[in-house]
Parts: structure tokens; sequence; C-alpha cells
């Protein structure tokens, strides 16, 4: 019973957040102060792995740091937003977008 009431909730947060997704992703564009950790702790070339990427604004703070970026998230809304806006990273590879979350992270 406990698994079927689990998927029940988050088959709701990925319908709430497809809803939402316009709105949500204009709360969503500007970088966390927290950000600027990744400043001291990313090199040049390392791959970074953002689940729960929604939009993928964590993308656009990383960018200039020349990483290769993987953004998973579980709402089709949000990822399409950031696909649309990356879309020149995507096609060179430097960022790819997936459908996926904690609890099926589409990589090894």
């Amino acid at each position: 019973m406990r698994q079927k009431f689990a998927d029940e909730i988050l088959l709701k947060v990925v319908s709430d957040y497809n809803e939402i997704a316009d709105e949500f992703s204009e709360t969503r564009n500007h970088a966390w102060y927290e950000f600027e950790i990744y400043r001291e702790l990313l090199k040049e070339n390392d791959r970074v792995l953002d689940l729960g990427c929604g939009n993928g604004r964590l993308f656009e703070f990383l960018e200039p740091m020349k990483i290769k970026y993987d953004g998973v998230d579980v709402s089709s809304g949000l990822l399409s937003k950031a696909k649309r806006k990356y879309a020149d990273s995507v096609k060179s590879g430097k960022a790819e977008f997936r459908k996926g979350g904690f609890l099926d992270i589409p990589y090894k």
C-alpha cells in the first residue's frame, strides 16, 4: 500500500510542476549565492550532474567554467524550457537535459 501511495505522490509532483512550469521558471532566472562554492570546487572539463535541474539555471552559472553539464528533472515542461534556452550548448554537447529523478537517474 505504501508503494502505491508513493507512486501517486510522485505522479502528482510531476503533474504539478508541468502545470506550473512557466510561472515557476520565471522565479528561477538568477543564480543563488550558494552557487559560488562551485567556482572553488570545479575545474575545466569536470562533469556535473544536476538532479532537479528545473529550467537549467545552474548551467547558466557554470557555463563559463567550461564543464560538461547533465541536467535531470521529472518535469518535461521545465526540461523543455532548459533545452530551448540552452539549445546551442545542447547541440555542441556541452549540456544535456534528460527526464528522470532521484529514484530513476538516467545514468550509470
